[in-house]
């Protein structure tokens, strides 16, 4: 490897570590009883460097946050599941700053008017599910990040 080739990697770690250390923790919780999806979208999460904390179910998920005690700052959620509203709604209420989204399949219908947004679920391992999921999570991730300022 050259000195040039070895400046640049160099540079290029000295960047990433000082962009993570820099960087807000962003810590997402998953609430759905499909397992191959939420191990699916678990996995993108954690590779793109969030905090991804998988529940199949509201109970199991009541049961993390109790052991957590830190603020979840996005909410992803199958309202399918009982108790999911009830869920969304304790955690809007003590963690104000929270975006909920609600997680479907994408041929039921479901209500959404308690939730910040909805997304069909896909597992689909392409390049374009995973990007456009990662946009998706980057959008509600930036909106978090500035209710945390205010």
């Amino acid at each position: 490897m050259s000195d040039g080739a070895r400046i640049a990697q160099a540079f290029l770690l000295f960047q990433r570590g000082f962009q993570l250390s820099c960087a807000t923790v962003i810590n997402i919780l998953l609430v759905d009883s499909d397992l191959g999806f939420t191990f699916w979208l678990g996995q993108l999460l954690d590779q793109a460097g969030y905090e991804a904390f998988p529940a199949k179910s509201i109970a199991d998920a009541i049961q993390l946050l109790d052991q957590l005690k830190f603020q979840i700052d996005l909410l992803l959620l199958n309202p399918t599941l009982e108790g999911a509203t009830s869920l969304a709604s304790v955690l809007r209420q003590s963690q104000p700053h929270i975006r909920i989204v609600a997680v479907h399949d994408p041929d039921v219908y479901v209500d959404c008017s308690e939730m910040d947004a909805s997304h069909p679920k896909t597992l689909s391992a392409d390049d374009s599910a995973r990007g456009e999921w990662l946009n998706f999570i980057r959008m509600f991730c930036r909106q978090t990040a500035a209710a945390r300022r205010s």
